[in-house]
């Protein structure tokens, strides 16, 4: 998915931080673009 000319998949590893993942929070869509991030268990 493109937003704003930037390439986005639905589900992600944080850049910064890989226990981290991000998502697109697709109930908020076509109107919101919100991303969620979600804390992996160790």
């Amino acid at each position: 998915m493109k937003v704003g000319g930037q390439h986005f998949r639905t589900i992600w590893l944080k850049p910064t931080n890989e226990r981290v993942v991000q998502l697109i929070d697709q109930r908020f869509l076509p109107h919101q673009f919100v991303i969620e991030e979600v804390s992996t268990v160790t």
